[in-house]
């Protein structure tokens, strides 16, 4: 899911505090009130009093988490994506991560048991540039000098987002 500045304008307008995952888009990060790591959108639930609004840009499974900490808080949690139908949007949409969508439990518990034997966790592995549906599981992988340079211009965009954010502080 890519989010928008108009999302985020609606949100805004409907008196939420929109706070995104600076791998958005520029323009999104540009508008929103607030961008930074996982760790820095999760402390923002944390530190929010009750009764306060945060329209949250990031993966899916994380926004439901969130949302479910606010709400035991008092605080009200939205996916920025999910626009309702009168504001011109499909309603709930999400936003959808392969490999973040492993990070419960049962993946947790099936990771430390292959480590703990010394196995290397085939199936979660995912290397750069793979392309995995996450309903079925099939994934499209790019030779191993695509990959590279790939990973390369990941190192790059990630020292940036580094930089970016440490700038911020």
């Amino acid at each position: 899911m890519v989010f928008t500045p108009a999302q985020v304008a609606f949100w805004k307008e409907q008196g939420f505090r929109a706070l995104v995952h600076p791998e958005c888009r520029q323009e999104v990060v540009d508008v929103a009130d607030g961008a930074g790591s996982t760790n820095y959108l999760w402390q923002a639930v944390l530190d929010a009093k009750a009764g306060d609004k945060l329209a949250i840009g990031t993966e899916g499974h994380f926004v439901r988490n969130a949302r479910a900490v606010g709400k035991e808080r008092g605080v009200e949690v939205v996916n920025l994506a999910d626009l309702p139908a009168s504001a011109g949007g499909p309603g709930s949409l999400g936003c959808g991560c392969a490999t973040m969508s492993r990070n419960d439990p049962p993946h947790l518990v099936a990771l430390l048991d292959l480590l703990k034997k010394g196995k290397a966790p085939e199936l979660n592995r995912v290397l750069p540039g793979d392309v995995v549906d996450e309903a079925s599981g099939a994934r499209e992988r790019l030779d191993a000098s695509s990959r590279k340079e790939l990973a390369a211009d990941a190192r790059r965009a990630l020292q940036k987002m580094i930089e970016l954010t440490e700038a911020a502080r």
